[in-house]
């Protein structure tokens, strides 16, 4: 499976890697991890998000 790595920018940069089939579907996955993992973050969607995807390998 292909391996992508999506970053993100929150005031402060963070980088994950993520295995999925397509860009779209890191992004679906990354969407779901940062919702549910950074509570200190709810009620900051004020805040903009900026996501780089790029393709990193295979697993």
């Amino acid at each position: 499976m292909p391996k992508w790595k999506v970053e993100y920018l929150i005031g402060t940069q963070y980088e994950v890697e993520i295995e999925a089939e397509t860009p779209a579907e890191a992004q679906e996955i990354f969407e779901r991890r940062y919702h549910e993992e950074d509570a200190e973050l709810d009620g900051a969607e004020e805040i903009e998000v900026t996501h780089i995807v790029t393709h990193v390998g295979h697993a």
